[in-house]
């Protein structure tokens, strides 16, 4: 059975995720969350920041239903494929070993670069499952 669409989350909800964005079906595409929107084999469906109130603002510009304060809290409750890592460099290698070590680890992750801030990191992530 081929799928509509692939889901979609935003870890982060600043400037490239698309918090001062909103939807436009032309134009610039700047942020993750207007590539979302603007490609309809993606649903962004869950934004994940640990401020409670740019969730709600994300979450109303972007037609999103659901939010999260912590990475952990996705990864329990969503099955996605696709998380998009919006979030500052120094934690991008902690939140990944956690999603690629979590039993609900989507097909595809994307980060923000750089993708780690040592290359130690990184080689402990390319290792990983």
């Amino acid at each position: 059975m081929k799928r509509s669409h692939f889901n979609s989350a935003i870890v982060g909800c600043g400037r490239i995720a698309g918090i001062k964005d909103a939807p436009k079906d032309n134009g610039h595409i700047g942020t993750h969350a207007q590539a979302y929107y603007r490609n309809k084999k993606f649903k962004l469906v869950v934004a994940v920041n640990p401020h409670q109130e740019k969730i709600e603002t994300f979450k109303k510009v972007w037609g999103i239903t659901k939010g999260y304060t912590s990475l952990t809290k996705l990864l329990d409750h969503e099955v996605l494929d696709v998380i998009s890592l919006c979030t500052p460099s120094e934690f991008h290698a902690t939140q990944i070993k956690e999603i690629l070590e979590s039993k609900n680890k989507p097909s595809v992750v994307l980060a923000e670069k750089p993708v780690c801030m040592k290359r130690e990191e990184f080689d402990h992530l390319v290792m990983l499952e």
